[in-house]
Order: C-alpha cells, then structure tokens, then sequence
C-alpha cells in the first residue's frame, strides 16, 4: 500500500476481495476504490466493503455497522464469511446451506 492511504485493519480485512498473506493484507487499494461507491445499509454512509456473504444479497456495511446491524461473522482458516440480518436469521433458525460453515445447532 502506497504512502497516500491508510485503512482500519478490520475494515481491510473483511473486504471480500482482500486477503491476508504473510501479515499483510493485500488488494486493499482495489477495497477502497470499490468502497467510494458503496454505501452501507445500516448507515447509509459511503466506504461500506464488507457485504453479505450470499451471492443475490446487496447488503453492504461498515465493520462496526454490521455488529450493530445484528450481523454474523465468521472466520475459517481459507476462507471468511459475513451474514446480514437476514441471512443471520435464517442460518440461527436452520433455514439456511450457511448453517453448516456457522456450526449452529
């Protein structure tokens, strides 16, 4: 990452397309490029790149928005995953192909 930018790790890290190699966190220009013209849906606010994990499902959030927003997020070792409210709901009520990944009984 260049001298001109900076970003919260946790935002950084839960962008889809960033990933974490060796302690660093890279496509992370290709986040903030993407978050300038996404707008979260908790807060309505720009710089939200952290969507719901479901393919059809358009909810993007801010970190801290999507804890507020009642949402799940979960890490696995190759892979990391966040579920809006409603897809959260559907994976704690066992209506859900997440439920598996969520380890939810």
């Amino acid at each position: 990452m260049g001298h001109d930018h900076w970003v919260h790790t946790t935002c950084g890290f839960w962008s889809s397309e960033v990933i974490l190699l060796n302690g660093e966190l890279l496509n992370i220009m290709s986040a903030i490029r993407r978050g300038k013209n996404q707008n979260c849906s908790f807060c309505k606010q720009s710089g939200a790149t952290i969507g719901c994990s479901v393919a059809s499902c358009p909810m993007n959030y801010h970190p801290i928005c999507a804890l507020l927003a009642n949402c799940i997020f979960k890490k696995i070792p190759d892979d990391k995953y966040l579920l809006c409210y409603h897809h959260a709901y559907e994976v704690i009520s066992g209506k859900s192909t997440f439920h598996c990944i969520f380890n939810i009984q």
